[in-house]
Parts: C-alpha cells; sequence; structure tokens
C-alpha cells in the first residue's frame, strides 16, 4: 500500500524482436535495472516511515490514555475529600458531632487532627 508516491517508469526503448543482444543492450539492461532498485527502494523506505509513524501514533495514545487515567484518579480522589469534607462540615452544623471550636479532641488542632490524618492530610501523592 501507498505506491502512489513512487512513479511507475514506462519502458521508452523496449528491446527488438532480434535474436541476440548487441554491445549496448547491457546498459540499456543496467540503466532499467537502476531505475527498478531505486524505486523499489523508495517503496521500502516509504513503508519503514508509515510503520515508525504509526508506532509513534500508538505510543503517544498510549501516554495519553495513562494520563487520562491518572487524572480521573485524582480527580476522584478530590470529588471523595470534598464530600468528606462537606459531611463532616453538615454533621457539625447538625451538632451530631463536635465543631471546630475545641469543644472536645483535645488534639489542639480543633478537632481535625484524626480526620485529617485519615483523609491524607491533603497531600497530593498517587
Amino acid at each position: 500500500g501507498g505506491a502512489s508516491s513512487v512513479p511507475v517508469d514506462k519502458v521508452h526503448n523496449p528491446y527488438g524482436s532480434t535474436a541476440g543482444a548487441g554491445s549496448g543492450e547491457f546498459h540499456i539492461y543496467r540503466h532499467a535495472r537502476a531505475r527498478e532498485m531505486a524505486r523499489l527502494k523508495g517503496l521500502d523506505e516509504e513503508e519503514a516511515r508509515a510503520q515508525a509513524d504509526a508506532e509513534y501514533a500508538e505510543k503517544i495514545e498510549g501516554w495519553k490514555n495513562e494520563e487520562e487515567r491518572k487524572t480521573e484518579k485524582r480527580r476522584k480522589k478530590r470529588k471523595r475529600e470534598k464530600e468528606a469534607r462537606e459531611r463532616k462540615k453538615n454533621l457539625e452544623l447538625g451538632g451530631i458531632i463536635a465543631g471546630p471550636a475545641g469543644e472536645g479532641g483535645g488534639d489542639g488542632n480543633g478537632g481535625e487532627g484524626a480526620a485529617a490524618a485519615a483523609a491524607g492530610g491533603g497531600k497530593d501523592d498517587e
């Protein structure tokens, strides 16, 4: 596939129908063979280039997929942490648990020490 970029050569001096070959026929053959070899080399190079491009595109796609997966993982983590903060805030407002004013806990962190440690402390590690 893809031979359209390499031109096809027309033979302008076909061999005659007489038997035997003269002294100039070898040079005609040699030039025709050189043209054919150059054409085949061009086809091989084009195929190799297309294969390299395809491999590179596949590698780029793999990188994009990996980045998307990591981004989605981080997005889910942020959402979980945000929902945990909202739940805690709602429980404090409802009076179900002690608020951040230091009523209870006794750790000097406003009651957030154990919860912050359990939630990961806001670190963004993978």
